[in-house]
């Protein structure tokens, strides 16, 4: 970003906003919670607490495999779960979720949606109905880009 923002004048450093699906989903959350660079986030289809996710997901193999078993090492899971530094969040988030994503269970976007207006954060949470992981429907697909320029050209 301090690269970007010294090689092209034009970006506005007091007005950026991040975002992402899947991985980038949670990575949008992992930054949300490391840092106030951003004034807008817009986290979709992500998972924030890797110990509740266990089972729920299709990741358990990898779980296991890059951090061990969640009973030995539950404090790596903690520590590597973007959801352990949510109350850190200042930036307000527009979460989206998918109602039968498998890879991102609806759960996890609940669980955040919860904890940041328990802490105050400005938030908001859509949920499309019968769309996996990755959305299909056409009129999902337009309500989504309509949102997301409401929240960021809102915000920014």
């Amino acid at each position: 970003v301090d690269a970007a923002l010294k090689q092209s004048p034009w970006i506005d450093g007091k007005r950026l906003g991040i975002g992402g699906w899947s991985y980038g989903g949670i990575m949008t959350i992992w930054v949300a919670g490391h840092t106030d660079r951003f004034k807008v986030g817009v986290p979709e289809r992500f998972e924030i607490d890797y110990l509740s996710c266990f089972g729920e997901d299709q990741w358990f193999a990898q779980y296991l495999e890059e951090m061990g078993s969640p009973f030995e090492k539950a404090d790596i899971y903690r520590a590597h779960s973007p959801g352990t530094y949510v109350p850190a969040i200042k930036m307000p988030l527009y979460l989206i979720s998918d109602e039968k994503d498998g890879n991102c269970p609806l759960p996890q976007a609940m669980q955040l949606y919860q904890r940041l207006k328990l802490l105050g954060v400005p938030t908001e949470l859509v949920v499309y109905p019968r769309e996996p992981h990755v959305m299909a429907e056409p009129d999902h697909l337009v309500d989504r880009l309509h949102r997301l320029l409401a929240w960021f050209g809102g915000a920014l």
